[in-house]
């Protein structure tokens, strides 16, 4: 897929995941890369720890990533059920959930 449609879309949904993002208070400490898709650490932002700063990384863009696929998801069912299918908050918050046990159990693993 060529990337400036991947851009566009992403210009689209990132508004509206930061407005569900349970983890909103992480925010200020990241920018968006348009060129890659994913957010990275303000380099003047210092954590507490190299694991806070990890967690803080892997809970932020996992989330993105569940919510883009929970759209493409959504999406590719809504063209198989027209006008049905949408991705409900509650989705959204158990996909985020996934996501930060994910990023937890790798945490611990290592």
């Amino acid at each position: 897929m060529d990337i400036s449609i991947k851009q566009e879309k992403w210009r689209q949904e990132r508004p509206l995941f930061e407005a569900e993002f349970i983890h909103s208070h992480l925010l200020p400490y990241f920018n968006f890369n348009e060129s890659t898709g994913d957010y990275e650490i303000k380099s003047e932002v210092e954590f507490n720890e190299d694991e806070d700063r990890k967690l803080a990384y892997e809970v932020l863009n996992s989330s993105w990533v569940m919510w883009l696929r929970a759209k493409r998801d959504a999406k590719s069912q809504q063209a198989d059920a027209p006008g049905h299918i949408t991705v409900t908050h509650e989705r959204f918050q158990e996909l985020i959930a996934i996501g930060v046990k994910v990023a937890l159990d790798e945490r611990e693993q290592k």
